[in-house]
């Protein structure tokens, strides 16, 4: 597993996966406060994403990279909206969008499985890794040919 080292350390954290075992666990700790007010868009994190059910991208450690805009992101202190990333890449299937090379995490952005999450109740951690805001834009606008007008 590409984040196995992570999924380790969570499943050793004395109280095991945190947001799920304790909730207040994260609002206690004001430098993640300050850290969950300083995400931006574009930015990518590795989230527990579990539970999950169906067909829905699971993991313990999986990279996402932000969707929501960095003023929304500061407001609503916590919840943002992403899309995960997967290892694969497919050019075949246009709602997997490869990341440009050069930078840390590899892979594809899966456009269709955008979810709002609070991170205030789940395990995360940032890469320090940003992409573009034209690739981010790029996207967005896939997910929008999805969801949008006719």
């Amino acid at each position: 597993m590409l984040f196995r080292p992570i999924a380790d350390a969570i499943q050793g954290h004395p109280q095991g996966i945190a947001p799920t075992t304790s909730p207040n666990f994260f609002r206690k700790n004001h430098l993640l406060e300050t850290e969950i007010m300083d995400i931006q868009r574009g930015d990518i994190l590795h989230i527990n994403l579990n539970p999950t059910t169906g067909r829905e991208q699971t993991g313990n450690a999986r990279p996402c990279l932000v969707l929501s805009r960095t003023q929304f992101n500061q407001e609503r202190k916590g919840i943002v909206i992403v899309s995960p990333i997967t290892s694969t890449i497919r050019p075949d299937i246009k709602t997997m969008i490869p990341i440009p090379s050069g930078y840390k995490i590899q892979g594809s952005v899966i456009a269709e499985q955008v979810r709002t999450l609070d991170l205030s109740q789940r395990w995360w951690k940032s890469t320090g890794t940003r992409l573009p805001e034209e690739f981010v834009d790029y996207v967005v606008a896939t997910l929008n040919i999805l969801i949008g007008e006719d």
